[in-house]
């Protein structure tokens, strides 16, 4: 029973993270990039494959995922897998334009979830719980639903304590032991430096969900792992990496630096 269970529960979270952007497929091609898409920021990329995603352009909106993917962009990674775990067919027009790649799709996701994206986070760990694209293994999977949880995905959380239900003292003890690896080789360890450069961050907003969070950063938006340079008051700019996004506050990371600072909205 409890086999059963954790199938139907693996499988409802990979095809929930797949429904968002479309249903299955197999065939086709995706057309190249444009010089729009080769130019344009990852938040643009991500708005414009959303545009084509609503008129059922499934081609070209892996296009601008996959663009703002290979520009370092978690969020393209994620949707970018998102399409291929499955392939893409248009209810509309009747086609395939998009096959599945489930090498490609584990990679991105791989590349997602490092960044710290919680979805990728838990569709990787039913990946790894199903044996879907990768070997089954379900410490893994453990792993990567714990790292979810952590960072607010409830889903996650869930999914974790019926699988944990089905393992040994001595695998739920490895399963903890990877996660503390992870979180520890992609935390800070070092003090927050006193930059001027980062004082003059601000938190303008924070919207969407516990599931969904998006952070508003000097009027730029950002979704967990993203990153991208900013604009500073000086004429120069600053890379910055958001790293978890909270219900009133952003964890942010200066390009290389080990170091976070938390900005809290409403302070400067």
């Amino acid at each position: 029973m409890h086999s059963d269970y954790r199938t139907a529960l693996v499988t409802l979270t990979l095809l929930g993270a797949i429904a968002v952007h479309g249903a299955e497929a197999s065939g086709g091609l995706a057309p190249p990039e444009t010089l729009l898409e080769r130019t344009a920021t990852n938040e643009a990329l991500i708005q414009k494959g959303l545009q084509h995603e609503a008129a059922e352009d499934f081609s070209s909106a892996l296009v601008c995922f996959r663009t703002a993917a290979k520009k370092g962009s978690p969020e393209g990674a994620f949707r970018s897998a998102s399409y291929l775990l499955s392939g893409r067919i248009s209810a509309k027009h009747g086609e395939s334009p998009v096959p599945e790649d489930l090498p490609d799709a584990i990679k991105l996701l791989e590349s997602s979830a490092a960044a710290g994206h919680p979805e990728a986070m838990r569709v990787l760990g039913a990946c790894h719980a199903t044996g879907r694209g990768v070997s089954q293994d379900k410490i893994e999977a453990c792993k990567w639903w714990r790292l979810a949880g952590e960072r607010g995905d409830e889903a996650s959380k869930s999914y974790l304590e019926h699988l944990q239900g089905q393992l040994n003292d001595a695998d739920r003890t490895a399963a903890l032991d990877r996660a503390n690896k992870f979180a520890q080789s992609h935390s800070a360890v070092e003090p927050v430096p006193n930059r001027s450069d980062l004082v003059r961050l601000k938190l303008n907003g924070i919207s969407g969900t516990a599931f969904r969070r998006v952070a508003l950063i000097n009027n730029q938006s950002f979704f967990a792992g993203e990153q991208k340079r900013l604009p500073l008051a000086n004429g120069t700019n600053l890379l910055v990496r958001c790293v978890e996004i909270r219900s009133s506050e952003v964890v942010i990371q200066e390009g290389d630096s080990p170091a976070v600072v938390t900005l809290t909205f409403g302070k400067p």
